[in-house]
Formats: C-alpha cells, structure tokens, sequence
C-alpha cells in the first residue's frame, strides 16, 4: 500500500479534527492488522511476557488471590505498554518517515498532532483489548478481583500509555531505521522493565535504586494499577476508595512529567523526512 493511499480526507470534504484523525487512525490499523509481524508484537509478545515472568513468582504468591491477581494484570499492563505502545509506536514513526508518509500526511491540511495521535490509536486498542481478555482470562481461572478503585486503574492505563507513546515517538528521533529500532530501544526496554516492579519487586531493592525506580513511567503506572485493583500500596498499606487517590497522586505526577518531557522533546527534534 502506498502513502497516497493512506492520506485522509482534507477539511473541505471530510469535516473536523477529529473526524481526520479517525480516518487516518483506521487506516493505521488497516497496515497494523496486515503486518503480520507487527500484529505478532503488538498482540502476542505482553501476554507472553507474563507468562514467562509469570512462572517466576515468588514463593507463597498464589496463596494471596488478590496479590496474585495484581501481579498478573499489573504485568500485563506493562508489557503491553511496552510491547504495543513503545516498541511499536517508535518502528511505526520510524516506517512511516522513511516511507515518506509522515512529509505526505503533513504537506496538506493534517496537524502533526493528529498525525502522531492517530498512528496511537490502533496500539491504544490492542493495549485496550489485551487488559479486557486478560481480565476475564484472570477472572475464569482465579476468581473476580475485588476492584478498590477502577477510576485510578483507567488513569494508570491511560497515562501510563501516553507517557511510553511520546518516548516511543522520542526514541524515533534517534533511530534511523526500523531494523535499527532493535538496538536503539534495547536499552531502554531493559531499563524500563527492570524498574517496572513487574520483573524484580521494590521489596527487594536498596532504598535509593527504589527512589530511582518509582520515577519511572512504568513503575508509576503499575502502582496505580495495583492502587486501583487492591489498594495496596508500595510499602503494603492498604487504602480505601478515597484514600486511594492520595496515594495515588505522586505516581500520577511522574507520568505527567514523562508526558510533558516526551512531548517537549518530540515537538523540538522529531524530523518528519528520511533521515540521511
């Protein structure tokens, strides 16, 4: 399929913002769902990662259902923000660029916003449907979690997302081809999910490397996600639906700030013509 193809239509014929970056978004997941490799990544890898990490938990880690049930959405969350949301979204920039797409797209009416958002929109709903299917999945074979505050768990989910977009997006700027994505996102993944708390538990971390790890963007959405779902906070208190809030606020700040840092950076050096 060609860039030509893919271009939406102008104001004049197809209406607002929004109804621009629709279109543009269906037809990103149009290429996603016949990229096979790409599909393969974006739906396969999260759910295999937990499984894996899975099979390491900690002793006496099923005997606490709600721990055990944290720990598995929680991993699921952050591999598929990884997977689906960085990975993808850094190769997808970087594809498009070289393909010449990103010039096409905003040589007309289109917004570079609406161009970054709409390339999003397909991961955010892989992402989206990967939570639900593990969701019930979890559900089925453990029993239905005791939910303490699924407003927190959405915003954990939602921010944590858009935080790993703008880095994926940020790490674009540095790499100059798809295959060349393999190295440049290596270390960052390795970082991320390290720091994650989904890999290597904060419990078992010195005081400072722990100060370290919850100033990340993955490590801030996994604690909402367990605030959200058990009320369980980094140091083991438990917090009711209002409490949960609070608690929840400093991990709410540090995706804002990644946000904020992605964005800026994204803005100022993301080149929109193949780099030479």
């Amino acid at each position: 399929m060609t860039a030509t193809t893919l271009s939406p239509a102008r104001p004049s014929e197809g209406g607002s913002a929004v109804r621009r970056v629709v279109a543009l978004a269906k037809l990103e997941m149009t290429m996603l769902v016949r990229n096979k490799t790409a599909l393969f990544n974006a739906l396969a890898l999260g759910p295999l990662m937990v499984v894996l990490i899975n099979s390491f938990q900690m002793p006496g880690m099923n005997e606490n259902r709600s721990a055990f049930v944290a720990s598995l959405l929680g991993s699921l969350v952050v591999f598929a923000i990884v997977f689906a949301g960085y990975y993808n979204l850094c190769t997808t920039a970087v594809a498009r660029r070289e393909e010449l797409m990103l010039k096409r797209l905003t040589v007309g009416e289109l917004r570079r916003w609406e161009v970054l958002t709409a390339m999003a929109a397909p991961s955010l709903s892989v992402i989206l449907a990967q939570v639900v299917l593990g969701a019930v999945a979890v559900t089925l074979l453990v029993g239905a979690p005791t939910v303490v505050n699924p407003l927190l768990m959405l915003l954990g989910l939602l921010l944590g997302f858009g935080a790993l977009a703008v880095l994926g997006y940020a790490t674009a700027i540095i790499t100059r081809t798809v295959e060349a994505a393999q190295i440049t996102t290596l270390l960052p993944l390795a970082v991320l999910i390290f720091f994650s708390g989904a890999t290597f538990p904060f419990a078992l971390m010195p005081d400072a490397l722990r100060t370290v790890a919850e100033l990340t963007p993955l490590a801030a959405t996994n604690e909402l996600m367990t605030l959200g779902l058990t009320g369980t906070t980094a140091d083991g208190g438990t917090l009711d639906f209002v409490q949960s809030f609070v608690g929840g606020l400093q991990p709410t700040i540090v995706l804002l700030a990644w946000i904020a840092i992605g964005g800026y950076l994204v803005q100022r050096m993301m080149p929109w013509e193949p780099r030479r």
